[in-house]
């Protein structure tokens, strides 16, 4: 006879998530141990950022350590203020923790740091929102290099396209995005197929702290505070 099989047990007791706060104590502490172990701490600012060219300069950049999160984490990790900075003059770099820069804390000079990002720059497709920078425009006729398996989708982007022997064809001539309006997520995705790239992803090298000499530079203004929103957790940070 078959046994008789036993009803499975289930737990329902939830795994424990790893505190925000925790977390968040945790990333503090690496910035500041990567402070101790390295020369120089830079803030970068970056636009149009994309994961891929991230990545591309931790590539070149794998003696150093690039912080990307949240601009008061960093700012806690270097000091508001003298009472509570890790090194001396360094908490005037958390005053430029704003919007979407980071933190490279390296061993590599601020000439060749510099150098190196006035050079990196990486074109790539614009995304929803992005102000366009030219007009783009298709004209009538056929596009033969383009499979007619895509007909259902340009039409559901609003292309006004027909198929004719296998063949796309854009029935009037029609404008992808037009200079000086925001893209929409219909025209960046034609703007994709159809292989423009308007957007620029590039890095800038706001400030730098020398921990040798103790000395801040910066290259930028100051800018305004970027208004992130404080909770608790925020509020017991300021005193690590």
């Amino acid at each position: 006879m078959p046994k008789a099989k036993r009803d499975k047990i289930i737990s329902l007791t939830k795994t424990k998530k790893r505190s925000t706060k925790e977390q968040k104590t945790k990333l503090i502490e690496e910035i500041r141990h990567a402070i101790e172990d390295h020369d120089h701490v830079y803030v970068l600012d970056f636009s149009n950022c994309r994961t891929n060219h991230v990545k591309e300069i931790r590539r070149d950049f794998m003696d150093s350590k690039l912080f990307m999160t949240k601009n008061k984490v960093m700012r806690v990790a270097l000091g508001t203020s003298e009472e509570n900075e890790t090194e001396p003059n360094l908490h005037h770099a958390s005053k430029f923790l704003t919007a979407t820069r980071a933190l490279l804390i390296t061993n590599r000079a601020p000439e060749q740091v510099k150098e190196y990002f006035s050079n990196f720059v990486r074109s790539d497709f614009a995304q929803a929102g992005f102000v366009a920078t030219k007009t783009i425009s298709l004209e009538a006729g056929p596009v033969e290099w383009m499979p007619f398996s895509l007909e259902e989708r340009f039409q559901q982007l609003g292309l006004p396209i027909e198929v004719k022997n296998k063949v796309i064809c854009i029935t009037r001539d029609f404008d992808l995005c037009t200079f000086g309006e925001p893209i929409t997520v219909q025209q960046a995705k034609l703007l994709k197929h159809f292989g423009h790239e308007l957007a620029e992803f590039k890095a800038s090298v706001v400030c730098h702290y020398d921990k040798k000499k103790k000395e801040f530079e910066r290259f930028m203004e100051e800018p305004e505070q970027d208004g992130e929103e404080d909770n608790e957790d925020d509020d017991e940070m300021e005193d690590q």
